[in-house]
């Protein structure tokens, strides 16, 4: 982060005092904020669960690790002052499993209920040459999701 995090606030001025300029001066753990008019801004953050889908496979319970995406997210929306809107999520699969796919869509549905979001969008890439399992009996996938949300600036 000490190499990137420079590169990528020395891109602030690409909308200085336009549509979408940074309203923090560096990058940080939570969500972005972005201003949408003077009186408007947007938070913005990106998440994955990370070895949370390894306990998902090795439990055979992938209802709850959607939930866990859409809490992630839309919490640190919440840590900015923002309130959360909108979600939308990736997820990268090993092969086509419909019931597997189904159980987190339900997961997100879940966290997206309690958290008062919608799901907007989203992406499911099937994708057997770059996702796998640790366990060769189980189906690998990634899980991320990204949230918007709306405060004043």
């Amino acid at each position: 982060m000490k190499r990137i995090k420079p590169l990528f606030e020395q891109t602030f001025k690409n909308r200085s005092g336009l549509i979408g300029e940074s309203l923090l001066h560096e990058i940080r753990h939570y969500a972005a904020i972005v201003k949408i008019t003077d009186r408007q801004a947007v938070a913005i953050k990106i998440n994955g669960v990370g070895t949370k889908t390894l306990i998902a496979q090795y439990m055979n319970k992938y209802d709850t690790v959607g939930i866990d995406c859409v809490a992630m997210n839309v919490n640190d929306i919440l840590c900015t002052g923002a309130e959360p809107i909108s979600f939308v999520d990736y997820l990268a699969i090993q092969k086509s499993e419909p019931e597997i796919i189904e159980q987190i869509a339900k997961g997100f549905k879940l966290g997206a209920d309690r958290a008062k979001v919608n799901i907007v969008g989203g992406e499911t890439a099937i994708m057997p040459e770059m996702i796998n399992s640790a366990d060769p009996d189980k189906i690998g996938f990634d899980l991320a999701g990204s949230a918007l949300g709306t405060t004043n600036s």
